[in-house]
Protein backbone atom coordinates (compact mmCIF):
# COMPACT_ATOMS: atom_id res chain seq x y z
CA UNK A 1 0.00 0.00 0.00
CA UNK A 2 3.17 2.68 -0.10
CA UNK A 3 1.78 4.44 -2.86
CA UNK A 4 5.00 6.32 -3.68
CA UNK A 5 7.13 3.04 -3.77
CA UNK A 6 4.71 1.66 -6.43
CA UNK A 7 4.72 4.73 -8.42
CA UNK A 8 9.04 3.92 -8.52
CA UNK A 9 8.17 0.51 -9.83
CA UNK A 10 6.08 1.44 -12.55
CA UNK A 11 8.56 3.89 -13.66
CA UNK A 12 11.03 1.65 -13.68
CA UNK A 13 8.96 -1.21 -15.38
CA UNK A 14 8.11 1.35 -18.13
CA UNK A 15 11.64 2.97 -18.83
CA UNK A 16 12.57 -0.50 -19.27
CA UNK A 17 10.16 -1.18 -22.29
CA UNK A 18 7.51 -2.98 -19.43
CA UNK A 19 4.72 -0.78 -20.01
CA UNK A 20 2.40 -3.27 -19.37
CA UNK A 21 3.78 -5.06 -16.21
CA UNK A 22 4.25 -0.99 -15.14
CA UNK A 23 0.43 -1.13 -15.98
CA UNK A 24 -0.14 -4.14 -14.18
CA UNK A 25 1.57 -2.91 -10.95
CA UNK A 26 -1.20 0.02 -10.83
CA UNK A 27 -3.94 -2.41 -11.39
CA UNK A 28 -2.95 -4.31 -8.47
CA UNK A 29 -2.34 -1.40 -6.09
CA UNK A 30 -5.95 -0.09 -7.38
CA UNK A 31 -7.40 -3.38 -6.97
CA UNK A 32 -5.87 -3.84 -3.14
CA UNK A 33 -6.90 -0.42 -1.89
CA UNK A 34 -10.46 -0.60 -2.95
CA UNK A 35 -10.28 -4.16 -1.46
CA UNK A 36 -8.70 -3.76 1.98
CA UNK A 37 -9.57 0.39 2.34
CA UNK A 38 -12.07 1.10 0.12
CA UNK A 39 -9.83 3.57 -1.56
CA UNK A 40 -8.84 4.97 -5.00
CA UNK A 41 -5.07 5.26 -5.37
CA UNK A 42 -3.62 8.88 -5.00
CA UNK A 43 -3.64 11.69 -7.54
CA UNK A 44 0.14 11.31 -7.94
CA UNK A 45 -0.20 7.12 -8.99
CA UNK A 46 -3.44 7.96 -11.16
CA UNK A 47 -1.58 10.91 -12.71
CA UNK A 48 1.32 8.27 -13.80
CA UNK A 49 -1.08 5.87 -14.62
CA UNK A 50 -2.62 7.94 -17.35
CA UNK A 51 0.74 9.77 -18.69
CA UNK A 52 2.14 5.68 -19.01
CA UNK A 53 -0.98 5.17 -21.25
CA UNK A 54 -0.47 8.45 -22.64
CA UNK A 55 3.39 7.77 -23.28
CA UNK A 56 3.96 10.80 -22.10
CA UNK A 57 7.38 12.08 -23.21
CA UNK A 58 7.98 13.60 -19.19
CA UNK A 59 8.38 10.20 -18.37
CA UNK A 60 10.81 9.09 -20.79
CA UNK A 61 14.34 7.34 -19.59
CA UNK A 62 17.57 10.25 -19.29
CA UNK A 63 19.42 10.54 -22.06
CA UNK A 64 22.98 8.66 -22.30
CA UNK A 65 25.48 10.65 -20.88
CA UNK A 66 27.23 12.35 -24.27
CA UNK A 67 29.68 10.57 -26.59
CA UNK A 68 33.25 11.77 -26.88
CA UNK A 69 33.72 14.65 -29.24
CA UNK A 70 34.35 13.44 -32.76
CA UNK A 71 37.65 13.18 -34.41
CA UNK A 72 37.78 15.83 -37.62
CA UNK A 73 37.16 13.60 -39.97
CA UNK A 74 34.16 12.17 -38.64
CA UNK A 75 32.46 15.67 -38.26
CA UNK A 76 30.91 16.22 -41.60
CA UNK A 77 27.98 13.54 -41.39
CA UNK A 78 27.67 15.15 -37.74
CA UNK A 79 26.89 18.12 -38.79
CA UNK A 80 24.46 16.55 -41.39
CA UNK A 81 22.54 15.01 -38.92
CA UNK A 82 22.26 18.37 -37.39
CA UNK A 83 21.04 19.96 -40.11
CA UNK A 84 17.95 17.11 -40.89
CA UNK A 85 17.41 17.47 -37.00
CA UNK A 86 17.23 21.22 -37.70
CA UNK A 87 15.07 20.74 -40.70
CA UNK A 88 12.87 18.22 -38.80
CA UNK A 89 12.21 21.02 -35.84
CA UNK A 90 11.28 24.07 -38.64
CA UNK A 91 8.93 21.61 -40.43
CA UNK A 92 7.28 20.52 -36.80
CA UNK A 93 6.95 24.43 -36.05
CA UNK A 94 5.69 24.94 -39.46
CA UNK A 95 2.59 22.23 -38.88
CA UNK A 96 2.27 23.78 -35.27
CA UNK A 97 1.40 27.13 -37.43
CA UNK A 98 -0.90 25.90 -39.50
CA UNK A 99 -2.69 24.00 -36.75
CA UNK A 100 -2.91 27.28 -34.68
CA UNK A 101 -3.69 28.90 -37.79
CA UNK A 102 -6.78 26.66 -38.38
CA UNK A 103 -8.20 26.31 -34.98
CA UNK A 104 -7.15 29.97 -33.40
CA UNK A 105 -6.94 33.80 -34.29
CA UNK A 106 -6.26 36.83 -32.96
CA UNK A 107 -9.85 36.58 -31.64
CA UNK A 108 -9.35 33.48 -30.44
CA UNK A 109 -10.70 32.65 -26.54
CA UNK A 110 -8.37 32.29 -24.16
CA UNK A 111 -9.65 29.35 -22.09
CA UNK A 112 -7.69 29.71 -18.63
CA UNK A 113 -7.78 26.29 -16.05
CA UNK A 114 -10.55 25.59 -13.54
CA UNK A 115 -12.77 26.76 -16.61
CA UNK A 116 -15.83 25.22 -18.84
CA UNK A 117 -15.28 26.45 -22.53
CA UNK A 118 -18.16 26.46 -25.11
CA UNK A 119 -17.37 25.39 -28.16
CA UNK A 120 -19.51 25.89 -31.44
CA UNK A 121 -20.93 22.33 -32.20
CA UNK A 122 -21.39 23.16 -35.94
CA UNK A 123 -18.08 25.79 -36.37
CA UNK A 124 -15.89 23.75 -34.14
CA UNK A 125 -15.16 27.45 -32.75
CA UNK A 126 -14.52 28.16 -29.11
CA UNK A 127 -17.22 30.79 -28.19
CA UNK A 128 -16.15 31.73 -24.25
CA UNK A 129 -14.67 30.85 -21.51
CA UNK A 130 -16.15 30.31 -17.48
CA UNK A 131 -14.31 30.22 -14.59
CA UNK A 132 -15.68 27.90 -11.89
CA UNK A 133 -12.87 28.27 -9.42
CA UNK A 134 -11.66 24.62 -9.20
CA UNK A 135 -11.38 21.56 -11.76
CA UNK A 136 -14.37 20.45 -13.41
CA UNK A 137 -14.82 16.70 -12.89
CA UNK A 138 -18.18 16.27 -14.39
CA UNK A 139 -20.75 18.30 -16.64
CA UNK A 140 -24.11 17.09 -17.12
CA UNK A 141 -26.22 19.59 -19.70
CA UNK A 142 -30.40 19.61 -18.81
CA UNK A 143 -33.35 21.70 -16.94
CA UNK A 144 -32.09 24.91 -18.93
CA UNK A 145 -28.09 25.02 -17.74
CA UNK A 146 -25.54 23.65 -17.90
CA UNK A 147 -24.16 21.86 -14.06
CA UNK A 148 -20.18 21.41 -13.50
CA UNK A 149 -18.83 19.33 -10.19
CA UNK A 150 -16.19 21.27 -8.78
CA UNK A 151 -15.04 19.15 -5.92
CA UNK A 152 -12.35 21.51 -4.57
CA UNK A 153 -14.73 23.81 -3.58
CA UNK A 154 -17.34 21.37 -2.73
CA UNK A 155 -19.82 22.98 -5.06
CA UNK A 156 -22.50 22.68 -7.72
CA UNK A 157 -22.07 24.76 -10.26
CA UNK A 158 -24.48 26.43 -12.84
CA UNK A 159 -23.68 27.68 -16.03
CA UNK A 160 -26.60 30.04 -18.12
CA UNK A 161 -25.90 28.46 -21.44
CA UNK A 162 -26.68 31.89 -23.21
CA UNK A 163 -25.61 34.74 -20.57
CA UNK A 164 -22.66 32.44 -19.22
CA UNK A 165 -23.77 33.52 -15.72
CA UNK A 166 -22.57 31.56 -12.77
CA UNK A 167 -24.10 30.35 -9.63
CA UNK A 168 -22.34 28.42 -6.86
CA UNK A 169 -24.28 25.75 -5.03
CA UNK A 170 -22.62 25.03 -1.83
CA UNK A 171 -22.86 21.18 -0.58
CA UNK A 172 -20.50 20.56 1.95
CA UNK A 173 -18.75 17.15 0.50
CA UNK A 174 -16.19 16.48 -2.63
CA UNK A 175 -18.75 16.06 -5.15
CA UNK A 176 -17.33 13.37 -7.93
CA UNK A 177 -20.19 13.15 -10.56
CA UNK A 178 -23.39 15.31 -11.77
CA UNK A 179 -26.90 13.96 -13.11
CA UNK A 180 -29.62 15.43 -15.07
CA UNK A 181 -33.47 14.13 -14.71
CA UNK A 182 -36.77 13.73 -13.47
CA UNK A 183 -36.85 17.45 -12.79
CA UNK A 184 -33.61 17.72 -10.55
CA UNK A 185 -30.05 17.27 -10.68
CA UNK A 186 -28.51 14.45 -8.68
CA UNK A 187 -25.00 15.13 -7.36
CA UNK A 188 -23.25 11.82 -6.22
CA UNK A 189 -21.02 12.56 -2.56
CA UNK A 190 -17.87 10.83 -2.84
CA UNK A 191 -16.86 9.38 0.09
CA UNK A 192 -19.72 11.55 1.80
CA UNK A 193 -21.78 8.30 0.98
CA UNK A 194 -24.75 11.47 -0.02
CA UNK A 195 -26.70 11.90 -2.96
CA UNK A 196 -27.72 15.41 -3.13
CA UNK A 197 -30.94 16.41 -5.20
CA UNK A 198 -30.60 19.85 -6.46
CA UNK A 199 -33.92 22.14 -7.12
CA UNK A 200 -32.70 23.78 -10.88
CA UNK A 201 -35.54 26.10 -10.52
CA UNK A 202 -34.40 27.31 -6.59
CA UNK A 203 -30.67 26.49 -7.28
CA UNK A 204 -31.16 24.65 -3.82
CA UNK A 205 -30.70 21.22 -2.19
CA UNK A 206 -33.83 19.99 -1.84
CA UNK A 207 -32.54 16.83 -0.11
CA UNK A 208 -29.89 14.99 0.72
CA UNK A 209 -29.92 11.25 0.92
CA UNK A 210 -28.29 9.01 2.74
CA UNK A 211 -27.06 6.17 0.73
CA UNK A 212 -24.73 4.78 3.71
CA UNK A 213 -26.91 2.20 4.42
CA UNK A 214 -26.59 3.22 8.15
CA UNK A 215 -23.82 0.49 8.74
CA UNK A 216 -21.91 3.12 10.57
CA UNK A 217 -18.17 1.48 8.91
CA UNK A 218 -15.02 2.60 9.68
CA UNK A 219 -13.96 3.54 6.11
CA UNK A 220 -16.42 4.69 3.61
CA UNK A 221 -17.94 3.20 0.73
CA UNK A 222 -17.41 5.97 -1.70
CA UNK A 223 -20.72 7.01 -4.04
CA UNK A 224 -18.80 8.14 -7.46
CA UNK A 225 -21.35 7.55 -10.09
CA UNK A 226 -24.85 8.54 -10.90
CA UNK A 227 -27.22 8.42 -13.89
CA UNK A 228 -30.65 8.88 -14.66
CA UNK A 229 -32.91 6.80 -17.26
CA UNK A 230 -34.90 3.98 -17.27
CA UNK A 231 -37.48 5.48 -14.46
CA UNK A 232 -35.02 5.73 -11.57
CA UNK A 233 -32.24 7.37 -10.56
CA UNK A 234 -29.06 5.20 -10.45
CA UNK A 235 -25.72 5.17 -7.88
CA UNK A 236 -22.69 3.30 -7.13
CA UNK A 237 -21.43 3.22 -3.39
CA UNK A 238 -18.27 0.96 -2.93
CA UNK A 239 -19.23 -2.39 -5.04
CA UNK A 240 -23.47 -1.59 -4.92
CA UNK A 241 -25.87 -0.48 -7.61
CA UNK A 242 -28.30 1.35 -5.97
CA UNK A 243 -31.71 2.60 -7.43
CA UNK A 244 -33.37 5.12 -6.15
CA UNK A 245 -37.25 6.10 -6.75
CA UNK A 246 -37.22 9.99 -7.99
CA UNK A 247 -40.52 9.95 -6.39
CA UNK A 248 -39.78 9.51 -2.90
CA UNK A 249 -36.19 9.49 -2.78
CA UNK A 250 -35.76 5.91 -1.40
CA UNK A 251 -32.65 4.49 -1.78
CA UNK A 252 -32.38 0.47 -2.44
CA UNK A 253 -29.81 -2.27 -3.02
CA UNK A 254 -30.12 -3.57 -6.86
CA UNK A 255 -27.22 -5.66 -7.42
CA UNK A 256 -23.56 -6.20 -6.25
CA UNK A 257 -21.36 -5.20 -9.09
CA UNK A 258 -17.60 -5.61 -8.52
CA UNK A 259 -15.40 -2.20 -9.14
CA UNK A 260 -17.43 -0.18 -11.32
CA UNK A 261 -15.97 2.46 -13.49
CA UNK A 262 -18.92 3.57 -15.39
CA UNK A 263 -22.60 3.88 -15.45
CA UNK A 264 -25.34 4.86 -17.75
CA UNK A 265 -29.30 4.26 -17.96
CA UNK A 266 -31.74 4.26 -20.71
CA UNK A 267 -33.86 1.46 -22.57
CA UNK A 268 -35.10 -0.27 -19.81
CA UNK A 269 -31.45 -1.21 -18.78
CA UNK A 270 -28.69 -0.20 -16.99
CA UNK A 271 -25.08 -0.67 -17.94
CA UNK A 272 -22.08 -0.82 -15.88
CA UNK A 273 -18.21 -0.97 -16.99
CA UNK A 274 -15.75 -2.70 -14.42
CA UNK A 275 -11.88 -2.96 -13.24
CA UNK A 276 -11.93 -6.42 -14.73
CA UNK A 277 -12.02 -4.74 -18.67
CA UNK A 278 -16.15 -6.42 -18.55
CA UNK A 279 -19.48 -4.57 -19.05
CA UNK A 280 -22.34 -5.49 -17.35
CA UNK A 281 -26.11 -5.25 -19.09
CA UNK A 282 -28.51 -5.19 -15.92
CA UNK A 283 -32.17 -5.49 -16.14
CA UNK A 284 -33.95 -2.74 -14.55
CA UNK A 285 -37.59 -4.86 -13.34
CA UNK A 286 -35.68 -7.80 -12.17
CA UNK A 287 -31.91 -7.35 -10.33
CA UNK A 288 -30.34 -9.39 -13.04
CA UNK A 289 -27.58 -8.93 -15.43
CA UNK A 290 -29.16 -9.77 -18.65
CA UNK A 291 -25.61 -9.75 -20.57
CA UNK A 292 -21.68 -9.87 -20.39
CA UNK A 293 -19.09 -8.98 -21.96
CA UNK A 294 -15.11 -8.94 -21.78
CA UNK A 295 -13.79 -6.11 -23.62
CA UNK A 296 -10.13 -7.15 -23.26
CA UNK A 297 -9.80 -3.22 -22.62
CA UNK A 298 -10.69 -1.07 -19.13
CA UNK A 299 -14.53 0.56 -20.60
CA UNK A 300 -14.95 3.90 -19.09
CA UNK A 301 -17.61 7.01 -19.60
CA UNK A 302 -20.58 4.40 -21.50
CA UNK A 303 -23.49 6.67 -22.68
CA UNK A 304 -26.15 5.72 -25.06
CA UNK A 305 -26.22 7.18 -28.45
CA UNK A 306 -29.11 5.84 -31.26
CA UNK A 307 -29.55 2.92 -29.49
CA UNK A 308 -26.62 1.72 -29.10
CA UNK A 309 -23.78 1.73 -26.10
CA UNK A 310 -20.50 3.49 -26.41
CA UNK A 311 -17.52 3.76 -24.62
CA UNK A 312 -13.87 4.50 -24.39
CA UNK A 313 -11.50 1.66 -23.98
CA UNK A 314 -7.93 1.90 -22.61
CA UNK A 315 -5.61 -1.01 -22.78
CA UNK A 316 -2.29 -2.07 -24.15
CA UNK A 317 -3.18 -0.59 -27.89
CA UNK A 318 -3.85 3.01 -28.20
CA UNK A 319 -7.17 4.34 -26.41
CA UNK A 320 -10.26 4.21 -28.81
CA UNK A 321 -14.06 4.52 -28.94
CA UNK A 322 -16.10 1.22 -29.03
CA UNK A 323 -19.26 0.94 -30.38
CA UNK A 324 -21.67 -2.05 -29.03
CA UNK A 325 -24.86 -3.45 -29.70
CA UNK A 326 -26.79 -2.07 -26.39
CA UNK A 327 -28.47 -5.35 -25.90
CA UNK A 328 -25.99 -8.21 -26.81
CA UNK A 329 -22.98 -6.25 -25.73
CA UNK A 330 -21.69 -7.22 -29.35
CA UNK A 331 -18.96 -5.10 -30.91
CA UNK A 332 -19.96 -3.35 -33.54
CA UNK A 333 -16.59 -1.40 -34.05
CA UNK A 334 -13.46 0.26 -32.49
CA UNK A 335 -12.94 3.36 -33.67
CA UNK A 336 -8.84 4.43 -33.27
CA UNK A 337 -7.49 8.02 -31.88
CA UNK A 338 -4.90 8.74 -34.61
CA UNK A 339 -2.30 10.43 -31.93
CA UNK A 340 -1.30 9.30 -28.61
CA UNK A 341 -3.98 10.55 -25.92
CA UNK A 342 -6.05 9.86 -23.25
CA UNK A 343 -9.79 10.80 -23.51
CA UNK A 344 -11.33 11.76 -20.66
CA UNK A 345 -15.61 12.00 -20.50
CA UNK A 346 -17.83 10.81 -23.09
CA UNK A 347 -20.72 12.51 -24.22
CA UNK A 348 -23.46 12.12 -26.65
CA UNK A 349 -24.76 15.69 -28.86
CA UNK A 350 -27.85 15.65 -31.78
CA UNK A 351 -25.43 14.19 -34.26
CA UNK A 352 -21.92 13.11 -32.69
CA UNK A 353 -20.79 11.70 -29.76
CA UNK A 354 -17.77 13.58 -28.11
CA UNK A 355 -14.48 13.62 -26.00
CA UNK A 356 -11.46 15.72 -24.84
CA UNK A 357 -7.67 14.30 -24.41
CA UNK A 358 -5.44 16.38 -21.48
CA UNK A 359 -2.57 15.21 -23.49
CA UNK A 360 -3.51 17.02 -26.55
CA UNK A 361 -5.77 19.16 -25.36
CA UNK A 362 -8.21 18.72 -28.34
CA UNK A 363 -11.85 18.71 -28.61
CA UNK A 364 -12.77 14.94 -30.73
CA UNK A 365 -16.14 14.44 -32.64
CA UNK A 366 -16.48 10.67 -33.38
CA UNK A 367 -19.34 10.23 -36.34
CA UNK A 368 -21.32 7.48 -35.83
CA UNK A 369 -22.42 6.94 -38.89
CA UNK A 370 -19.11 6.96 -40.69
CA UNK A 371 -17.15 5.91 -36.89
CA UNK A 372 -14.23 8.25 -37.85
CA UNK A 373 -12.75 10.08 -35.19
CA UNK A 374 -11.96 14.15 -36.01
CA UNK A 375 -10.11 16.37 -33.63
CA UNK A 376 -11.90 19.30 -33.79
CA UNK A 377 -10.47 22.36 -31.94
CA UNK A 378 -7.61 23.18 -29.52
CA UNK A 379 -9.04 23.71 -26.31
CA UNK A 380 -6.93 24.60 -23.29
CA UNK A 381 -3.48 22.36 -22.26
CA UNK A 382 -5.79 20.06 -19.82
CA UNK A 383 -8.89 19.41 -20.84
CA UNK A 384 -10.82 16.60 -18.31
CA UNK A 385 -14.65 16.55 -18.93
CA UNK A 386 -17.07 17.26 -21.33
CA UNK A 387 -20.74 17.19 -22.57
CA UNK A 388 -22.78 18.37 -25.41
CA UNK A 389 -26.65 20.50 -25.26
CA UNK A 390 -28.17 23.48 -25.16
CA UNK A 391 -26.52 24.68 -28.24
CA UNK A 392 -22.94 23.83 -27.31
CA UNK A 393 -20.15 21.90 -26.75
CA UNK A 394 -19.15 22.08 -22.88
CA UNK A 395 -15.46 21.21 -21.82
CA UNK A 396 -13.82 21.24 -18.28
CA UNK A 397 -10.13 21.92 -17.76
CA UNK A 398 -8.32 21.92 -15.22
CA UNK A 399 -4.38 22.85 -14.19
CA UNK A 400 -1.24 20.98 -15.35
CA UNK A 401 -0.89 17.81 -13.73
CA UNK A 402 2.34 17.75 -10.81
CA UNK A 403 4.08 14.61 -11.57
Amino acid sequence: MRERRRAQLMLALYQSGRQAEALDVYRGGRTLLAEELGLEPGEELRHLEKGILEHDPALAPPPPPPRAEPTAGARGPGRARLAVVAGAILLAGAIAAIVLGVTGGSDAVTVEPNSVAAVDPETGRVEAAVPIGGHPVAIAVGEGAVWVANPDQQTLVRIEPKSKAVTSIGLGTRVADVAVGFGSVWVAGGNGETLTRIDPKQNVPEASIDLSGGGGGVLPRPVFLVATGAGSVWATRGNTLLRIDPDTNEARTWLTVSKPQGLVAGRGAVWVTQLNEHVLRIDTTTPKITAERDLSDLGQFPVLHRGSLWLIGYGERKPHVLHLDSTTLTPQAAIPFTVAGYPTGLSAGAAALWTVGPNSGYLWRIDPSSELATRVVWVAPHPISVAAGEGAVWVGTQRERIR
